[in-house]
């Protein structure tokens, strides 16, 4: 009979070899619930998935949505270099340089992020509040240099 610390040991060496490695995760218990109703509602009509498997669908749909991300990159306007790498923060700071504020465009808490996984007819997508900056997506604070910023502009 073989022990427990062998079959473990063999079930690592089978996982590694078809290039699947483990990730450890800690969650709030709010974190936890909300991932075992998005695991049910994810699937509703079919077998909840289950959080590794949910997971791993979420990296895999968040991985096609950065690649189109970044595939609809243009060149720095100040450096003319290829993005999201640019001038590697050399002109970071300046109004052109698209390190300075547009880079948010890839993070996933940037508004343009939350407002692709509304309902098309969502207020949220065809009505944005005025006081978020068209170009930024930032509230106004009144330092912004874009011309849509009703704040003033140009400090």
């Amino acid at each position: 009979m073989t022990s427990m610390s062998e079959y473990k040991r063999r079930e690592r060496q089978r996982r590694a070899a078809i290039g699947e490695r483990r990730v450890e995760l800690y969650l709030t218990e709010a974190e936890y619930m909300g991932l075992q109703t998005a695991c049910r509602l994810r699937n509703v009509g079919g077998k909840a998935y289950q959080m590794a498997e949910y997971l791993a669908l979420l990296r895999i749909n968040d991985q096609a949505a950065l690649d189109a991300q970044l595939a609809a990159l243009k060149p720095c306007p100040r450096c003319g270099k290829a993005l999201p790498e640019g001038c590697a923060g050399d002109f970071k700071g300046e109004a052109t340089c698209w390190l300075t504020r547009d880079f948010r465009v890839l993070n996933l808490t940037d508004m343009r992020v939350i407002q692709l996984t509304k309902p098309v007819d969502s207020p949220a997508v065809t009505k944005r509040p005025t006081s978020i900056c068209d170009h930024c997506f930032e509230r106004y604070c009144g330092n912004c240099l874009h011309a849509d910023n009703p704040a003033g502009g140009n400090k």
